[in-house]
């Protein structure tokens, strides 16, 4: 009988420079599955290498993986080598840098003279689609780099990359001297969505390096245009992947080994985040039902959670996570917990350069309500200043401090 385990993937990076050595843990089967004695953990560990001789003009990749577990074991080397070239004076990458970088709108039919012209110099061997500069990157990764603004030339952008995943297809996926691919430099220059989805399209994987960029890219954007992301095109970990698809099963499985919503691989945002910054509420709802304790590590993004979710509102265009954290908000006795949410305060700040002001304002009336509720329960008739009219704003701190005096700690604090 078949199970419904979903497999759980952790990438490890131990060193990044002069090697590059990972490590990706894969686990067919849950504990507590019969099947995972017979398939347990699967760990791929690869060390990549790169040499530069400037005297030969070559570049060459040493690469070695080991694969052990499931009850087998592989070794697989790799050797390449590549013609080594200045980008400054390599005639395809002058070629694409006037092409990308000119100052004034392109002809229409500026995309494929220069993308004409690219290919003849391939053929007549005075470029490679191989060549390399010392950091390792293809002409396609140069050329990912500088396409991240929609502007007038968009339409030639879109021409060229089409011509060069034709010229050279295998660079889409291939990686430079820091593990990136062509998606990884375009996403951290805030690629153009349609050159994203091609990259998409070609296969190309999404690496766990820049996956909080990818995040704050496509958070948003992905509800108003679909991506065609699947599970395989991400190389991150179950939780991220859970995030990025939207998957209750899968974040409820990543979830069983979790003690705070801080443990896990992607160390620059913690659950919470994540979920904030791609507008699941569900996802938060999930989290915050699995009891899971708010403790973050010192990588993690300083903003307050409210402030985080009053930020990505605009970009949503839906304040479903900022509503679900004010409503969770008037919930918590634990100072700890309200000091990690953050104070409407600075909620309001932040929502008052975005939409969507009015849920934080709904909320500071609210607060404001039960803090005068607070302040007639405990106040004698003589101290009582309430008017039916007034809500205390600057007053607000003077009935707290009289509040703890008397060791009534307001529970909307």
């Amino acid at each position: 009988m078949p199970c419904n385990c979903i497999p759980k993937t952790t990438t490890m990076t131990y060193l990044r420079w002069p090697v590059n050595l990972s490590c990706i843990e894969t686990r067919l089967h849950d504990t507590q599955c019969p099947f995972s004695i017979f398939q347990d953990a699967v760990n791929d560990l690869s060390m990549r290498f790169s040499m530069c001789c400037m005297a030969l003009r070559t570049k060459a990749h040493f690469a070695l993986a080991l694969s052990t577990g499931a009850g087998r074991t592989s070794i697989s080397p790799v050797l390449e080598a590549y013609r080594l070239v200045d980008q400054f004076y390599s005639p395809a990458f002058c070629l694409m840098g006037g092409f990308l970088y000119c100052r004034e709108v392109l002809p229409p039919d500026a995309g494929e003279k220069t993308a004409a012209a690219l290919h003849k110099m391939f053929e007549t061997g005075k470029a490679s689609p191989h060549d390399r500069p010392r950091d390792g990157s293809t002409l396609l990764h140069y050329f990912c780099r500088a396409v991240c603004t929609d502007n007038e030339n968009s339409n030639n952008y879109r021409y060229m990359l089409k011509r060069l995943l034709e010229y050279m297809p295998r660079a889409a996926a291939e990686k430079d001297d820091r593990g990136l691919n062509c998606l990884d430099h375009g996403i951290s220059c805030y690629i153009l969505v349609d050159v994203f989805q091609a990259l998409l399209d070609q296969g190309v994987t999404m690496s766990n390096d820049n996956y909080a960029q990818y995040v704050a890219m496509t958070g948003h954007e992905s509800r108003r245009r679909p991506y065609a992301l699947e599970e395989s095109l991400l190389e991150c970990s179950d939780h991220a992947k859970a995030f990025t698809l939207r998957s209750e099963d899968m974040l409820k499985s990543s979830l069983t080994d979790v003690n705070y919503t801080g443990d896990w691989s992607e160390n620059r945002y913690s659950l919470y985040e994540l979920a904030a910054l791609t507008d699941w509420r569900r996802g938060c709802e999930l989290i915050y039902e699995q009891g899971i304790e708010n403790i973050v590590t010192s990588n993690s993004h300083p903003i307050s959670l409210l402030a985080l979710a009053a930020g990505n509102a605009v970009d949503s265009g839906s304040p479903d996570v900022l509503s679900f954290w004010l409503d969770v908000w008037f919930e918590l006795d634990d100072p700890v917990a309200l000091n990690q949410l953050g104070n409407l305060e600075d909620t309001l700040f932040v929502s008052s350069r975005y939409a969507h002001r009015e849920v934080v304002i709904a909320a500071l009336v609210k607060q404001r309500r039960r803090l005068l509720d607070l302040a007639n329960q405990h106040f004698t008739p003589e101290e009582n200043w309430h008017d039916e009219n007034y809500l205390p704003d600057a007053l607000s701190l003077y009935i707290v401090g009289a509040l703890e005096a008397e060791e009534s700690t307001p529970h909307a604090h």
